[in-house]
C-alpha cells in the first residue's frame, strides 16, 4: 500500500513534460463527411460515399515539449449512396476503417491546461463489403485541434482533420466498386475524445 501512495505522490508531482503518454482508447463524437464519387453513368447526378459517424481509438508519445508522435485507428459503417431524377438511392453497404500514425506540434506551455495542436500524417484505408474484395489505399491527413486538460492526467481532445485517400484511376475505363475512377477521395473528419495522459 505504501509503494502504491509513493507512486501515485509521484505521478501527480511529475511535471507535464515528464508525462509524455496520452492515450484516447474511444473517440466519441466523430462525424466524417460525405467523399464526392465522379459520376461516369448518364443520369447520374450525385454519387457518394455516405457521411456517418465514426469510431476509433488513438495513441501519442512526446518526443520533446512540443512535438509528439500519434498512432491512430478509427472504424465506420456506412454506404455508396447515388442520385438519379432527384431519387437517392443506396446501392450497398460498407466497412471502412483506417490505421496510420501523425506528427503532432502543440503550441504553448507544456504546463498549461489548454494546449492548441496542429498534425499531418499517412496511413492506409482499408473499404470492404460482402461478395467485394477488400481495398486498401495509402492516404494522408493534416489537421489542427485543441487539448483542455481539466485535471493533470485526464483531458478532452476535438480535432478536425482533412483526408485524401489516394485511388489513382482516374484514367480506368472499368469502374468496380472502390476503384471509381477517380484520383482520390477527400473527406472531413470532426472528432472528440477523452484524453488520459501518463
Amino acid at each position: 500500500m505504501t509503494r502504491l501512495l509513493l507512486a501515485a505522490c509521484i505521478l501527480v508531482a511529475t511535471p507535464s513534460w515528464a508525462q509524455r503518454i496520452e492515450v484516447a482508447p474511444l473517440t466519441v463524437a466523430a462525424f466524417t463527411t460525405s467523399a464526392t464519387i465522379d459520376p461516369t453513368a448518364a443520369g447520374i447526378s450525385d454519387l457518394e460515399i455516405a457521411s456517418s459517424f465514426t469510431y476509433g481509438a488513438q495513441a501519442a508519445f512526446g518526443i520533446s515539449p512540443h512535438m509528439s508522435i500519434e498512432g491512430w485507428w478509427n472504424w465506420r459503417d456506412t454506404s455508396i449512396r447515388l442520385e438519379r431524377s432527384g431519387v437517392r438511392t443506396t446501392l450497398f453497404y460498407i466497412d471502412a476503417s483506417q490505421i496510420g500514425g501523425n506528427l503532432a506540434y502543440a503550441f504553448g506551455d507544456p504546463a498549461r491546461r489548454v494546449r492548441p495542436f496542429i498534425f499531418g500524417g499517412g496511413g492506409v484505408s482499408l473499404m470492404s463489403s460482402s461478395d467485394i474484395d477488400t481495398d486498401v489505399r495509402f492516404l494522408w491527413d493534416i489537421g489542427a485541434g485543441v487539448k483542455w486538460f481539466m485535471a493533470t492526467h485526464v483531458g478532452i481532445r476535438g480535432d478536425a482533420r482533412y483526408q485524401q485517400i489516394h485511388l489513382g484511376t482516374d484514367g480506368s475505363d472499368f469502374c468496380a466498386p472502390f476503384a471509381f475512377c477517380q484520383r482520390a477521395l477527400s473527406p472531413m473528419q470532426v472528432s472528440s475524445a477523452l484524453l488520459f495522459r501518463f
